[in-house]
C-alpha cells in the first residue's frame, strides 16, 4: 500500500496552481485570437454571462462567442487574480481584467471584474460559468495600438500560489 505524503494543503495549493494555469492559458487564447484553445478550457455544459449581451450555453456557443470576440480586433487582455478557493470538485475565482482591443485604428478600452466557476471534467479543471461585468466606464484612445503586449502570464494580487 503506498501512502500519499502530500497533506490537504499541498493538494489545495496544487488545485489552486492548475487553475492558475488554467487562467494563463485563457489569457493566451484570448490575446492571440485563438477561439479554439479557449473553448476547450470550457466544460461541455458551460455557460458564459457577459455583461453586454446574451447568456450561451453549451461548447459550441463558447466557441461561437470567442470567435465573435476575435472578430471585433485584437486583444489586450490583463488578467489579475484575486481570490480562488477549491472544495474537492468545483472552485472559484474571483479576477479583475483590463481589456484593450483595436478597431478600426482606435483603441477601445474596458475594466472587468469576473467570477469564474470551475469544475473537474475528466480529472482536469475546466471553466463552467463565466460571469463578468463593467468595472468602470469604457473609454476610447486615439492613440496607435501599443506596440508591447503584456503576454507574460497572470499578475496574481495574492500570495497564496
Amino acid at each position: 500500500m503506498v501512502i500519499d505524503s502530500q497533506t490537504p494543503r499541498d493538494m489545495d495549493k496544487i488545485e489552486k496552481q492548475e487553475i492558475v494555469n488554467l487562467l494563463v492559458i485563457y489569457k493566451f487564447a484570448l490575446n492571440s485570437g485563438n477561439a479554439k484553445l479557449a473553448q476547450s478550457l470550457f466544460t461541455k455544459n458551460s455557460v458564459f454571462m457577459p455583461s453586454e449581451g446574451v447568456t450561451v450555453f453549451g461548447i459550441e456557443e463558447i466557441y461561437n462567442v470567442h470567435k465573435g470576440f476575435f472578430s471585433k480586433g485584437k486583444l489586450d487582455i490583463e488578467i489579475y487574480i484575486e481570490e480562488v478557493e477549491v472544495d474537492n470538485e468545483m472552485a472559484f475565482a474571483v479576477t479583475s481584467s483590463e481589456n484593450s482591443s483595436l478597431e478600426n485604428d482606435l483603441i477601445f478600452s474596458n475594466d472587468y471584474r469576473e467570477l469564474i466557476v470551475f469544475e473537474k471534467e475528466n480529472g482536469a479543471w475546466r471553466i463552467a460559468r463565466f460571469m463578468y461585468n463593467k468595472s468602470k466606464h469604457n473609454h476610447l484612445e486615439t492613440s496607435r495600438f501599443r506596440k508591447t503586449l503584456k503576454n507574460s502570464g497572470v499578475t496574481p494580487r495574492y500570495e497564496a500560489i
